[in-house]
């Protein structure tokens, strides 16, 4: 009775203010028809780069893919990548006990307890953590999102292009392109104490663009913990808690005549729950980029990249006692060659060199020593070929060849066809194998709790996708199956200290619909459902912490006075009863509605003055949902808090 009272009083709230958006749309319909800046076609036709490595129309793309546009950042808000990121068709939130705190996971893939089966590209270049395989936390707590210009996230395997970790799926972070000086400044205050404040610089001369960006916030929130015997479900004491949550951001870019260079610096400090220990923890990455492209016939592109990314991992006040050091280096050749009208082809090789260190700094039992020290090589070389067979029939081909450390040689393919059976309707069918090669630690890790193992065999999949899609100039639908099976999962098991092993595998399917209509240029409604089943090759269902159903819907008006007003709704219908939770409260159904509104006082009242003035004002989580997640790779059957509450901000923000 209690979930289906929250649902309904969320759905309630979202009837209310759809009515009051349907009137506002009624009186204004027509001065708004020409008042938008971007017309609709180039909002719901915007070229993706992200499943080809090169520009091309979304429908046409060897993948499914959504993008998060510009529009929809400016019109929905919110405050980190992980708030956006979770309004995204198929995609949820999710937490680990220890390594990684901040998780988003595809299409309910959450056996990891690390983000190892999501890569995460900065404008298509590879954001990878080395010692765990994928902590992502710092990235999506602080990255500054006010200079995003979109996000292309595909759903499916992508390692034919993009190597390890593409397992699942590929978010792309792809920056704002600098067309004239300005810059911006922003405050944020709330209710709670919370605080934040946002920057950028941007640059243009002649052939020259800089783009500068920072971003600092302070998110805390307190809550009460039942904290268990280390190891056991025993009850040792209720604390109140206060749960950090410190964000430091950063972001810069220089673009000149084909020369690229960019560099983000990302810190986060939160809470970690460990069998029972309690420790605060802080992230950093620090990546960097220099890319250089240039046109060496008319149809070829050849282009150059240098990527380094350093992670950090600290554990400041107690057990684990962990100090980690952590780089991944990648140096990659890519061609991009138009062969014909319908055809063209993707070729390239690199190099990848993965080192980390840990330090167990010690206990009052046991002295500090190195935990963990080592290195792998990779080498690979990709091609990927398009070909339209008919005008209305293109087919998709490639592959890529790799070695990495001492496993033996592999390839992973990938193929697929498009067909548009009419002008406005297309119809996808793919598959595609990718790999994540086991990282420094579950190789070799030798900490008081976990043992590395040298002889893991890299994890591996191969996943279906078949759908259909109807794009026209207010309204894209898409309709997908897909169905994952995946081989050779890593992960730690057995008593203390646990071990790495390679446990079996998972099998995922279900279906994924997602739809964007703009009943006009200011009134947008956007949704999504996913229904996904898994099970292990033993026949257990369900067994990895994440829902079965999603629902996600927003509506929002943006006219161009200056005035928006959105929400925004996601609902998951809870987990299975084998993640109940019995020290602290157990997982429930998730009812997450957020609002947004904002008021541009230098458009409204038509003020010519530069710089431009306006306020907004943020709600998040309206119905004060009281979130617990499972305590995923630590001890069965407790909880961690993952929601704060309901949270109301203000702030302010100058443009020029």
């Amino acid at each position: 009775m209690k979930e289906l009272s929250s649902t309904g009083m969320s759905g309630f709230f979202s009837f209310i203010i759809l009515l009051l958006l349907s009137g506002t749309y009624a009186t204004e319909q027509n001065a708004q028809n020409d008042a938008i800046d971007i017309s609709l076609q180039e909002l719901l036709n915007a070229q993706v780069t992200t499943a080809s490595k090169s520009a091309e129309k979304l429908s046409d793309a060897p993948g499914v893919i959504t993008i998060v546009t510009k529009d929809e950042l400016k019109r929905f808000g919110g405050n980190t990548l992980s708030d956006v990121l979770q309004r995204v068709p198929s995609l949820a939130f999710a937490t680990g006990f220890f390594q990684d705190r901040s998780i988003i996971s595809v299409r309910g893939d959450q056996f990891k307890v690390t983000s190892g089966h999501v890569l995460l590209l900065l404008n298509g270049r590879p954001v990878r953590e080395s010692m765990e395989g994928g902590v992502t936390s710092e990235m999506f707590e602080s990255f500054p999102i006010g200079i995003i210009e979109r996000i292309e996230v595909v759903r499916g395997p992508g390692s034919v292009l993009y190597g390890s970790n593409a397992f699942s799926g590929i978010i792309n972070i792809i920056t704002k392109d600098v067309e004239k000086l300005g810059g911006s400044v922003s405050g944020l205050g709330g209710i709670k104490g919370e605080w934040g404040t946002n920057g950028d610089f941007r640059l243009k001369s002649g052939d020259l663009k800089v783009l500068i960006a920072g971003r600092m916030a302070d998110q805390s929130w307190d809550t009460r913990y039942t904290q268990s015997v280390p190891n056991t479900m025993i009850p040792m004491k209720t604390l109140n808690l206060t749960i950090p949550d410190e964000q430091l951001g950063s972001y810069a870019n220089i673009d000149y005549k084909g020369l690229k260079i960019q560099s983000s610096y990302d810190r986060w400090r939160s809470q970690c729950f460990l069998r029972g220990n309690l420790t605060q923890t802080v992230w950093t990455k620090f990546f960097n980029d220099v890319g250089y492209s240039m046109d060496v016939v008319k149809n070829w592109n050849m282009g150059f990249n240098v990527t380094y990314t350093k992670s950090t991992l600290v554990t400041d006040t107690g057990y684990p006692c962990v100090d980690r050091n952590s780089y991944d280096l990648v140096s990659e050749w890519t061609n991009n060659i138009q062969l014909s009208d319908k055809s063209k082809l993707v070729v390239g090789g690199l190099f990848n060199q993965n080192r980390g260190h840990e330090d167990f700094t010690g206990t009052s039992l046991i002295a500090p020593y190195v935990a963990s020290d080592g290195y792998v090589n990779a080498y690979a070389g990709y091609a990927q070929i398009d070909y339209w067979l008919l005008q209305s029939l293109k087919l998709i081909g490639g592959l890529q060849a790799n070695k990495v450390g001492k496993l033996h040689p592999d390839v992973v393919p990938r193929a697929g066809a498009i067909w548009y059976p009419f002008e406005k309707i297309s119809l996808k069918a793919l598959y595609g194998e990718a790999y994540r090669a086991p990282s420094i630690n579950e190789l070799g890790v030798n900490h008081p709790g976990l043992i590395g193992n040298p002889n893991l065999k890299p994890e591996k999949v191969g996943a279906i996708d078949i759908g259909v899609n109807y794009n026209a100039d207010n309204l894209q639908a898409g309709l997908n199956y897909f169905r994952s099976k995946q081989d050779n999962i890593i992960a730690s098991a057995g008593l203390a200290p646990k071990v790495f092993q390679n446990l079996g595998g998972i099998t995922y399917q279900g279906l994924e619909f997602e739809g964007k209509y703009y009943l006009s240029a200011a009134f947008y409604l956007t949704g999504s459902m996913l229904y996904q089943t898994n099970e292990d090759s033993s026949g257990k269902k369900n067994i990895v912490p994440t829902s079965n159903y999603y629902k996600k819907i927003g509506m929002s008006y943006m006219d161009n006075s200056g005035i928006t007003l959105s929400v925004f709704d996601v609902f998951n219908n809870g987990l299975d009863t084998a993640f109940s939770g019995t020290t602290n409260p157990g997982p429930q159904p998730l009812d997450l509605l957020n609002v947004n509104c904002e008021f541009n006082i230098t458009k409204y009242f038509k003020l010519h003055a530069s710089p431009e003035f306006s306020i907004n004002f943020y709600m998040e989580n309206l119905m004060n949902t009281k979130y617990w997640m499972p305590e995923w790779g630590g001890i069965a059957h407790q909880t961690i808090p993952a929601s704060p509450g309901r949270r109301i901000y203000l702030s302010a923000k100058v443009a020029l």
